[in-house]
């Protein structure tokens, strides 16, 4: 896969999305040994994993066309979100908050931006035609995102997109577009 390894506390988490058989495993750094593995129903992608430290606890967030949070020490599933799109390629960002992710849309499918609540547990999809749920904040609509991962910065989040160099900029709080340029 195209993914970095993300190194918390003493732990190297490595996302191994691919065409057969995708996991995520949990490795102790200085002796390499396993400390939990689980397997992913993903095909190729090319996020890095996110150790998001939120109020409520600190996740392991992975990108694919189900988004899901892990419990960084164990494994377990903490909560799972359709994103739809094809692959994605851009690794989220967050606050305390919350997060935002996204994905690659494709030629069949938008690029959404997602912001999901600290807390967020369980099956946090939104329901068809609707922008947001128990877990969902908001979702911003064709963001754009194709290969850059959304930059939080102050409030707002930059996005750039892949082709025709366009940014957009978005209220980190409630998803409104501030501003979109060439």
């Amino acid at each position: 896969t195209g993914s970095s390894p993300v190194i918390y506390n003493g732990v190297v988490y490595i996302q191994d999305d691919n065409e057969e058989n995708s996991f995520i495993v949990a490795l102790d750094a200085v002796t390499g040994e396993e400390k939990w593995i689980t397997l992913r129903g993903e095909k190729t992608n090319y996020s890095t994993p996110y150790i998001w430290k939120n109020k409520i606890r600190t996740e392991l967030i992975t990108g694919g066309k189900t988004v899901r949070s892990y419990d960084p020490e164990t494994g377990m599933l903490l909560w799972a979100m359709k994103a739809g799109g094809e692959m994605v390629i851009p690794s989220p960002s967050g606050d305390e908050n919350m997060l935002y992710i996204g994905n690659a849309g494709g030629q069949n499918a938008k690029s959404n931006l997602f912001a999901v609540k600290a807390g967020a547990e369980g099956d946090i999809t939104p329901a068809d035609s609707s922008t947001t749920s128990s877990g969902v904040a908001w979702i911003f609509p064709d963001a754009g995102l194709g290969n850059s991962s959304p930059l939080l910065y102050d409030g707002l989040i930059y996005i750039i997109a892949s082709r025709g160099g366009e940014i957009k900029c978005i209220k980190a709080a409630d998803g409104s577009l501030v501003y979109q340029d060439r």
